[in-house]
């Protein structure tokens, strides 16, 4: 299951319900499986399994997800702590930070790094 959430999150079509459908069948919650799907993102970053675009695509597309069950949640939303940090990790790549360095090596490899260390 994991494997066919990440192919839609790389294609941008992965969505609540498929969410929703898999945490019944789980018995887990929303936040726990966009973690978890959030995780291993990261790892198949940092394997080299994904390059950056790829894995940039399918974290903004869980992102996404997690935006939608925030709007659903009302004013006392929360976020997926770990899809926030790696959301922000990938976000700190997609564009030159004025330094003259590589956004990617400099800021998303060290923050992806240190993300998969801390877990």
């Amino acid at each position: 299951m994991t494997q066919d959430f990440l192919q839609l999150a790389t294609e941008g079509a992965l969505r609540l319900h498929h969410i929703d459908s898999s945490c019944v069948a789980a018995g887990c919650s929303r936040h726990e499986l966009l973690n978890s799907l959030a995780m291993q993102v990261a790892h198949r970053y940092s394997s080299k399994e994904w390059d950056f675009s790829t894995a940039d695509a399918a974290i903004n597309t869980i992102w996404s997800v997690s935006v939608a069950d925030a709007s659903e949640q009302g004013d006392g939303f929360t976020l997926p702590e770990l899809v926030f940090r790696i959301y922000e990790a990938f976000d700190a790549g997609e564009y030159d930070h004025g330094d003259g360095a590589d956004p990617v090596a400099k800021y998303v490899d060290p923050q992806i790094k240190r993300i998969l260390e801390n877990a």
